[in-house]
């Protein structure tokens, strides 16, 4: 054992048992006794002779002092009384001690260097453990330089050359628990698994980082076989990732940071690694297969490109609308340097991308001639590989596809409209031309439509005239058959006097009889309008119906009063009916021009008026104070005009606008054009004859309402009515 032992083993060892004289421990306190020069040279002369020393000094760990001890007697002296001359026990060979108090001095010296090789593993371990920690875990791994001594040698170890001493895996090693101060001879479990399966489950993150740098780029979707070995390489990560996940979770689940079984946690290492190697593999050749998607997609943005610049350069785009065309022009110049630099990029031409070029990829970055922050150009192998920037170009590329098609759009309709404008204006000259020649064909047709009207009129006069002359002719007949039958009657009275009387009696008579007979064929005074009876007959209808009611139902009827079951006014049905002289009668006596029929449906006289066409009736309302009917709407919001107009009446309207403007009245004719009905329409919407459409569009055009104005007030009107 060298000095330097020897001292560690004196300071920290511990007490011998002494199993001696106890009288003679307590003689003297304990006090180191200083050795003379003399009887040290005396203990270094003696060392190698072969006699038993009779006094030795011993260190009592005990007490923490040193005494003596006499071989020979077995007596114990402390120091402060030693002899003069002694030996040190801890320098003399085994053969020269005593042999009980050797042996038990030679095990004391063991376990004395046990304890104390602890104790400075731990004392090491307490000031360097930290600078010697395990990388994600709270151990520290040491050197223990006592078993390099006791193998080796420390003096034979400082002699060899480099080659021939020990190496650190040869050097025996101890971990320190930070935490617990645990001393461990054997690899924890936590250290096991970061020397061991860390690397790999690091390499499976990183594999997990490119995979998915490649996977975020949705163009390689597009090429079959770069999806198929992304699918593949996807899978193998995956695998791998979860193999780590495994073997990270058995660590985290040991008791005491210790396995039970390390071959299994090994076998569960090479199964990790095998992953991992296969994964990077298979990912080696997805990226083989990308870098060939890669050019193939790269091609296709630069075809794209000149596809770009032919259509800019097209006629049609004079077309497009200036903004879009100038930043369709200005987005494809930088586009398209950006897949020129890509490319370049990609086929190692450059090795770099330009700054500009990069700033428009990634606007995120910072530019390179800021003071503040200097981030270098994208190269081969920086921290922004190729694929973003493939997809940032993708992403521009579809932009300016965008940006050029929606102008391609804007141009198409844009042009659209001015060949519309063109047509329109064509359109416009020849309905001008066409409406002069429609105007004068309207104006013949309708004077040879008054003529063939008039002539009907004439005809049908002629015929009712015809039908008359035939009727009093057979009236004739038939009174002087009466009187020769009333004649013949006559007996015994022979004056001439007498017979006359006799015949204007039986004349009296019969027509009494053919009133009667008329009287019961119409039982009221409204069936009597709608049979077509006389206005004789009709006066003697209303006095029958004055007589009914005064008598029967014991009130006064009035010629405004409807009828109880049908709930008919004889005014409107006269206007229907176009009975003139009923007309006449009713006014006379007291009937209402502007009476509504009911509640519900709102018809007036000049409404009946309207529905059957009757002018001549139309135009003697008027006079007698109707002209507040003309704009009153009736349950469809419509006016008189608005029947006549839907019924193609035109003599009707025509006479109506006459009697109008013959006394001045535009403004009420202005009023009853623009009216509309619930539906929004007017008079001429409504009109079905050409004829009626004509006459309603030539007095709005005479009375100025065609104008802007006016439309803008009729579609304001027809945007409130809906």
């Amino acid at each position: 054992m060298s000095e330097d032992t020897g001292k560690d083993t004196r300071e920290d060892a511990p007490a011998m048992e002494e199993s001696s004289n106890t009288a003679a421990e307590n003689e003297v306190s304990i006090v180191k006794e200083p050795r003379s020069p003399k009887s040290e040279m005396d203990d270094e002369d003696d060392d190698m002779l072969g006699e038993l020393p009779e006094w030795i000094k011993v260190y009592s760990p005990k007490t923490e002092s040193w005494y003596f001890f006499n071989q020979l007697s077995g007596i114990k002296r402390k120091a402060i009384n030693g002899p003069d001359y002694f030996k040190r026990a801890h320098r003399l060979p085994y053969s020269r001690l005593a042999k009980r108090f050797g042996a038990a001095y030679r095990i004391q010296m063991f376990l004395r260097a046990a304890m104390a090789r602890r104790k400075v593993r731990n004392r090491r371990g307490f000031i360097w453990a930290t600078d010697m920690v395990v990388t994600d875990t709270r151990w520290a791994e040491l050197l223990d330089l006592n078993y390099s001594i006791l193998k080796f040698g420390s003096e034979a170890t400082n002699e060899k050359s480099d080659a021939e001493k020990p190496t650190d895996a040869e050097k025996q090693s101890y971990f320190y628990n930070l935490d617990t101060k645990e001393i461990r001879w054997e690899m924890p479990a936590s250290v096991m698994f970061v020397r061991l399966a860390k690397p790999h489950v690091t390499n499976c993150e990183s594999l997990k980082i490119r995979y998915d740098a490649i996977k975020a780029v949705t163009l390689y979707s597009k090429d079959k076989r770069a999806q198929y070995s992304m699918r593949l390489c996807g899978q193998r990560v995956m695998s791998a990732i979860s193999k780590g996940k495994i073997v990270e979770k058995r660590v985290t689940t040991v008791i005491n940071d210790h396995f039970d079984d390390i071959e299994e946690f090994k076998a569960s290492v090479e199964l990790l690694e095998l992953a991992a190697t296969r994964a990077e593999e298979q990912l080696l050749k997805l990226e083989i297969d990308i870098q060939t998607a890669q050019g193939q997609i790269l091609e296709t943005f630069s075809n794209k490109m000149d596809d770009i610049s032919e259509n800019l350069e097209d006629a049609s785009t004079k077309y497009w609308p200036e903004n879009m065309l100038s930043s369709s022009k200005a987005m494809l110049e930088e586009v398209k340097r950006a897949v020129d630099a890509t490319l370049d990029w990609w086929a190692e031409v450059t090795e770099t991308i330009p700054e500009d070029v990069l700033t428009y990829l990634h606007p995120n970055l910072n530019s390179n001639n800021s003071e503040e922050s200097k981030i270098p150009l994208i190269d081969r192998t920086d921290a922004i590989p190729v694929h973003p920037t493939i997809e940032e170009v993708g992403k521009r590329v579809v932009l300016l596809e965008q940006l050029v098609e929606s102008a391609s759009e804007k141009g198409f309709q844009n042009k659209e409209e001015i060949d519309q404008e063109r047509e329109l204006s064509k359109m416009r000259a020849n309905e001008a031309e066409m409406r002069v020649l429609l105007r004068r064909e309207r104006v013949e047709i309708l004077k040879r439509e008054r003529e063939l009207k008039f002539i009907a009129e004439c005809r049908q006069c002629w015929e009712k005239g015809l039908k008359l002359k035939e009727n009093d002719k057979k009236k004739e007949n038939e009174y002087k058959a009466m009187v020769n039958f009333g004649a013949a009657q006559i007996t015994g009275d022979s004056g001439e006097g007498g017979i006359f009387e006799r015949k204007e009696k039986y004349v009296r008579k019969y027509e009494e009889m053919l009133q009667l007979k008329r009287l019961n064929q119409y039982p009221d005074p409204w069936s009597g309008l709608e049979g077509g009876c006389t206005i004789d007959v009709f006066k003697q209808l209303i006095a029958d119906e004055i007589e009914r009611r005064k008598n029967q139902e014991k009130t006064k009827f009035h010629v405004d009063d409807p009828d109880h079951e049908t709930k008919k006014r004889l005014m409107h049905s006269a206007c229907f009916w176009g009975r003139y002289e009923a007309m006449e009668l009713l006014i006379q006596l007291g009937s209402n021009v502007n009476l509504l029929d009911s509640i519900i449906t709102k018809f007036t006289p000049l409404d009946e008026t309207a529905r059957g066409g009757q002018a001549r009736l139309a135009v003697y309302l008027l006079e007698h104070g109707a002209l507040k009917s003309l704009q009153i709407q009736n349950i469809h919001g419509e006016t008189p005009i608005h029947t006549a107009a839907r019924r193609d009446f035109w003599l009707y309207i025509d006479t109506v606008f006459k009697f109008l403007k013959e006394r001045g009245m535009q403004k009420v004719l202005k009023r009853i054009l623009v009216t509309i009905n619930h539906k929004g329409q007017t008079p001429r919407d409504v009109a079905t004859g050409n004829p009626v459409k004509e006459l309603l569009y030539d007095t709005e055009l005479e009375l100025g309402l065609l104008n802007k104005d006016a439309k803008r007030r009729r579609a304001k009107k027809l945007q409130l009515s809906k």
